[in-house]
């Protein structure tokens, strides 16, 4: 999951990671925030950090807990005039080194997912990092809203053209007028 590419990298090394856990906080720099507004659809991310435990557990499954928060500059989808929104979303993956778990199959060889599971099959980890800032990265893209609207936008932006407005029908109001003159 580590990878140079990646707008926001922090690996942590799973070899590290003490029985007990890690607690990780990260801010992303200048020009990772530069980076990560192309990928979240933004005009610019002004703050995004996480901060997340992440613990071993059973059969090798790494669990990773916490928060992603920050702050983006958006257009109003409304108004088009430029604003802030915070960004708070919640942290709840699982990770696990080699291959997955395999999934149940029924008789039908048709797979088994309990829908009341608690948590999703585990992410298949490659490499001997976890990379904590593309789960924040990819966490980020899940908090942005993707239709910001401004408090106070309440009508939507529509240039004037100088010409009156007489509605969608006044072609239909005019060629009722032009029939009644010609009875």
């Amino acid at each position: 999951m580590s990878d140079s590419s990646v707008e926001f990298s922090r690996p942590v090394r799973v070899s590290e990671l003490p029985a007990s856990g890690l607690h990780v906080q990260f801010e992303a720099d200048d020009d990772e925030r530069a980076a990560l507004a192309g990928r979240l659809g933004v005009e610019a991310v002004l703050a995004l950090g996480i901060d997340v435990t992440i613990v071993p557990g059973e059969s090798g499954v790494l669990s990773v807990r916490g928060r992603v928060t920050g702050e983006v500059e958006q257009i109003c989808s409304v108004s088009l005039d430029t604003m802030v929104n915070a960004i708070s979303e919640p942290v709840a993956a699982s990770f696990i080194r080699g291959k997955s778990r395999k999934l149940e199959t029924d008789a039908d060889g048709e797979y088994v997912i309990d829908p009341e599971a608690e948590e999703d099959e585990p992410e298949v980890l490659e490499g001997t990092a976890l990379d904590i800032g593309e789960i924040a990265a990819e966490h980020a893209v899940l908090a942005v809203d993707p239709f910001p609207r401004k408090p106070d936008a309440d009508t939507i932006a529509i240039p004037d053209s100088g010409v009156p407005d007489e509605g969608p029908f006044a072609v239909l109001k005019a060629m009722k007028g032009s029939k009644a003159g010609e009875s």
